[in-house]
């Protein structure tokens, strides 16, 4: 799990999470190397264009200014993945649609589908090769989405619980009790369930962060052994029962820049920034829009606190006074 957008003054926050099953591995073992599991199809380096770059979304981005789009690579790995579970989403609204995103009914996110800026062709060959490349790792890819929090709720957040970071927490409790109700069973021989996260922030120990992710609703008890705890690296046993009296298990690991080194990881922060860099070019295409029609010429924002503000300038006599208030986040 990784999120993408905390700092920024305007757009949503989005928590991604990438699930996969590893068949041919066991809890005493290393932790499966994803990049060399699936090593004929992906790579960390975009430069090997025979092959899937999945890594860090912010080494992935192209800057806004390239030859290519800037979303090149980062929508080629998650498309290719994607296309692991059958689906192939030829545009924004059908990629924000397979990643199960909830968006907040803002009219600045809403408008016509947009085409996705991929060669099909490309993406046909891409798929195949990490089909084939899973089928050989016996790696299955179980779920690849995104949650979005949306300005009113980011604000919502903070202005009743004080602090952005829990704004982030709303994400990963949603995905959190996914893992915990879908995949955290005990009844299966050799079977353990890793949960990895990056660091939030300078905390260095989390077993009530993690105890606070999962909601009564999904765990009726709920326990949390600390295994192990230090700046580099921390990792917790959370052990409890379903509402149904479901036996549940998991193992949560927590270390700053993980996305640096998991894979899993890696394709949650490429599908939380694709998201993330979609919905801002949908808001500003609706406002740049709105100020062409008012004769103006305003360059498109990603939002960060010092370009959010020229772009509110630029557009003050096009966005009501109440739109800028719901937009703009509080911290």
């Amino acid at each position: 799990m990784d999120e993408a957008g905390f700092g920024p003054m305007i757009g949503p926050l989005t928590v991604g999470m990438a699930a996969f099953r590893v068949h041919d591995w066991s809890p005493d073992s290393p932790a499966p190397d994803f990049w060399s599991l699936l090593a004929p199809a992906v790579t960390r380096s975009p430069s090997d264009a025979r092959k899937i770059p999945i890594e860090d979304s912010k080494r992935l981005k192209l800057p806004n200014d390239s030859k290519r789009h800037p979303l090149t690579h980062l929508l080629r790995g998650v498309l290719s993945t994607l296309s692991a579970t059958g689906l192939s989403p030829t545009s924004d609204s059908d990629l924000l649609a397979a990643l199960g995103c909830a968006i907040e009914p803002h009219p600045w996110y809403e408008g016509e589908p947009v085409a996705l800026p991929v060669d099909l062709d490309r993406l046909k060959i891409d798929a195949n090769l990490l089909a084939r490349a899973m089928a050989d790792a016996r790696v299955e890819l179980l779920e690849l989405s995104v949650f979005v929090v949306g300005e009113t709720r980011f604000n919502q957040v903070v202005r009743d619980e004080g602090s952005k970071a829990r704004a982030t927490a709303l994400g990963l409790s949603s995905h959190m009790s996914t893992v915990w109700s879908r995949w955290a069973d005990m009844t299966t021989p050799g079977h353990e369930t890793r949960v990895i996260l990056d660091r939030q922030g300078g905390r260095t120990d989390y077993a009530n962060y993690l105890a606070n992710l999962i909601p009564q609703s999904h765990a009726s008890t709920l326990t949390v052994n600390v295994d192990h705890e230090s700046p580099q690296r921390a990792r917790y046993t959370l052990r409890g029962t379903t509402p149904d009296s479901e036996a549940r298990a998991l193992v949560a690991l927590v270390q700053p820049e993980a996305e640096s080194s998991y894979l899993p990881v890696a394709l949650a922060s490429m599908a939380a920034k694709v998201v993330r860099e979609l919905l801002m070019a949908r808001m500003n295409r609706y406002w740049i829009a709105r100020a062409s029609l008012a004769g103006l010429s305003v360059k498109p924002t990603a939002g960060y606190v010092q370009d959010a503000r020229r772009w509110l300038d630029d557009l003050k006599s096009v966005i009501p006074a109440r739109d800028r208030k719901e937009m703009v986040r509080r911290a």
